[in-house]
């Protein structure tokens, strides 16, 4: 259920943290940086890998940035795994994110609070109603709120809203809004918090934010800590495909990865059989055919080629489009169904049929 006090809590998150991150001055709180969070331990996911997906994929770059700055953070610091990809059904928990030039953008949800709404957390990228000085700084701006609106996302609320702040020196006093019913204060107050407020998160010039000691305390006090290889999603290399169906010509599809049209309706993926193949929703349009192969791995050569092979370049050509020699080439998954190869003026060098 949605409830319109966490809402409306969320709903200014990004208001000091943006401030923060964006002009050169700022409130500067003290205390015990090795300190923890508020949280609710109802709304934590217990299955560690929390499905993202945009409702109206716009201004791929944006999201790009987005994704890295919760990649870099929440996920590269414990075990939860954001899967960003088209949204699940309408009976399916998942992160909805509307992007808005709004005056009420950003907010979210509180973790599993989500529930199955058809949008739970709203991003700003214009800035044009609303923190409008983050123009000058618009990158920082994104990431920042980006990174702030997912703590909500993991469950945590803002640092300020503790309930046990009435003696603590310097304490945030910006917007308190008191601890909503179920969040718990664990360990001291944190000056430094990413949900803090009153984070000094910015010096005299524009600067990403950073988890804080006691924002990495509690996230992995909740969720773990990263061992072992990476997850997936915890990183953007360039073997990553591009936000929004693009592969550029360097760029690798795996079979842990998936080319998503922009609207969320179409997927290419490298499948255990050894095939390519091209889903509406989960119903397969098309495929390479090349079922039994090994194939593990679809590689889009700096020549423009796209090839299938059981792993590493140097390995044996499975299958390819035979476009050698195609400077510039994107490859994108269209919201028609089409998987399309473009050369550098945007002329279709190759492309499937449904």
């Amino acid at each position: 259920m949605k409830w319109s006090a966490l809402v409306s809590i969320a709903a200014v998150a990004a208001s000091a943290l943006l401030a923060a991150a964006c002009v050169s001055e700022y409130d500067e709180a003290t205390g015990d940086s090795t300190s923890r969070q508020l949280a609710n331990p109802d709304y934590l996911w217990t299955s560690l890998v929390v499905p993202v997906c945009w409702t109206n994929p716009e201004d791929s770059e944006a999201m790009a940035w987005v994704q890295s700055a919760v990649e870099s953070t929440w996920a590269a610091k414990s075990k939860v795994q954001f899967r960003w990809g088209p949204c699940p059904t309408a009976d399916q928990s998942a992160v909805r994110i509307r992007i808005e030039d709004s005056d009420k953008a950003p907010w979210s949800y509180f973790g599993t609070n989500v529930g199955t709404n058809a949008v739970t957390m709203s991003l700003n990228f214009s800035f044009n109603k609303i923190f409008t000085f983050c123009k000058d700084g618009r990158e920082a701006c994104i990431r920042n709120s980006a990174i702030h609106e997912f703590g909500h996302v993991l469950g945590f609320d803002h640092e300020q809203n503790r309930g046990d702040l009435a003696d603590v020196a310097g304490a945030c006093k910006r917007d308190v809004k008191g601890a909503q019913p179920g969040f718990v204060s664990i360990g001291a107050y944190d000056p430094d918090s990413v949900m803090n407020y009153c984070a000094a998160i910015a010096t005299d010039s524009l600067r990403v934010a950073s988890l804080s000691q006691g924002d990495i305390e509690a996230l992995q006090k909740y969720y773990g800590a990263r061992s072992g290889p990476a997850p997936v999603s915890a990183s953007l290399p360039k073997s990553k495909p591009d936000v929004c169906g693009r592969l550029v010509a360097g760029q690798e599809l795996r079979r842990d990865n998936a080319l998503v049209s922009c609207d969320g309706l179409f997927s290419a993926r490298v499948e255990k059989s050894g095939s390519l193949v091209i889903y509406e929703r989960t119903k397969p349009i098309w495929t390479t055919g090349t079922d039994g192969s090994g194939a593990t791995t679809a590689s889009f050569l700096e020549s423009g080629n796209l090839v299938l092979t059981a792993g590493p370049v140097a390995g044996k050509v499975l299958w390819q489009t035979s476009t050698p020699g195609t400077p510039a080439a994107t490859l994108e998954m269209q919201n028609d169904g089409s998987l399309v190869l473009l050369d550098g003026s945007r002329a279709k060098r190759w492309w499937t049929l449904r």
